[in-house]
């Protein structure tokens, strides 16, 4: 949110953002904790645009280079509503392709256990900490981080951990999140599996498998939401229903009752080029941008 690009929409005197909504976003006042930038911020500069002393707020601001941070600005993975004197600015997350299978997924949810939960890449800024005392009795009550700095504000997996850590407490698969700024989904330090089901068309359904009360309707195993992929070869057929069947792929994948098969999933990475390519050379090798 401080590099050259990123884009600010003026909201007026509410904090009340338009680009997001969240369980729990506020429908009238915003946030009761909201991301005040400080005095010394070049991006509060930016933003308040002053002449003669008086700030000539902008209904749009773009960057035009890459700023430096200032103070809170340096512990947040990504921003939304910030405050500047007594205005707010969203910040407008650009277009971004994340990919569907990744590696070392953690389990998310919401504010207790019996609310949806669902997988998520721990590279990448999902969700809020969620902290717990060792040996509380079982009850696993986290909190959020006391100095975190608004609400619905998201990190990845090890800034949740960091945070953690400087109260004292430990990430943990939690029964119930209670305290102040508990909106959005909170990171456990529980496993999710990221799988597949194989239709016999070769299309493919996302599965998530976690220690959860609830998996998110859309990702759970008895989902029909199959989509078209490009495989590399033939793709796993069920030998039991099927003609011409390969045993899911020579049993690498698991033969589904109803027909099918159930494969997990391992992403591999492997850099596609040992020396800087020419134009011609990406457009014709990498085929997702972000």
């Amino acid at each position: 949110f401080l590099r050259k690009g990123a884009t600010y929409r003026l909201l007026g005197d509410s904090p009340r953002p338009h680009a997001f909504i969240d369980e729990g976003t506020p429908m009238n006042d915003g946030p009761a904790r909201v991301f005040e930038l400080g005095e010394n911020s070049r991006l509060r500069e930016i933003l308040c645009n002053s002449v003669n002393g008086s700030c000539q707020f902008q209904m749009t601001v773009t960057l035009d280079s890459n700023i430096e941070c200032d103070t809170k600005e340096c512990q947040v993975d990504e921003a939304r509503v910030l405050k500047v004197h007594d205005v707010y600015y969203e910040y407008i997350r650009p277009p971004c392709v994340e990919q569907v299978f990744f590696n070392d997924s953690k389990k998310v949810t919401y504010k207790n256990s019996f609310r949806h939960s669902s997988c998520a890449n721990p590279l990448l800024p999902h969700a809020a900490e969620a902290c717990c005392t060792e040996g509380n009795g079982g009850t696993l009550t986290a909190t959020r981080y006391t100095e975190y700095v608004f609400d619905h504000e998201r990190v990845n997996f090890s800034a949740a951990n960091v945070r953690c850590s400087r109260d004292g407490l430990s990430q943990c698969d939690f029964n119930f999140v209670q305290g102040d700024g508990v909106v959005g989904l909170h990171w456990t330090n529980s496993a999710c599996q990221i799988a597949i089901k194989v239709n016999p068309e070769g299309k493919v359904a996302i599965v998530y498998e976690a220690m959860a009360n609830i998996i998110h309707p859309n990702v759970h195993k008895d989902n029909m939401n199959y989509f078209k992929v490009y495989w590399n070869g033939d793709f796993p057929r069920n030998s039991l229903n099927e003609n011409g069947g390969n045993s899911c792929g020579n049993g690498e994948c698991s033969p589904l009752e109803d027909g099918g098969c159930f494969c997990y999933i391992e992403v591999d990475e492997e850099a596609v080029f040992s020396k800087m390519p020419r134009t011609d050379e990406v457009l014709s090798k990498l085929y997702i941008g972000a």
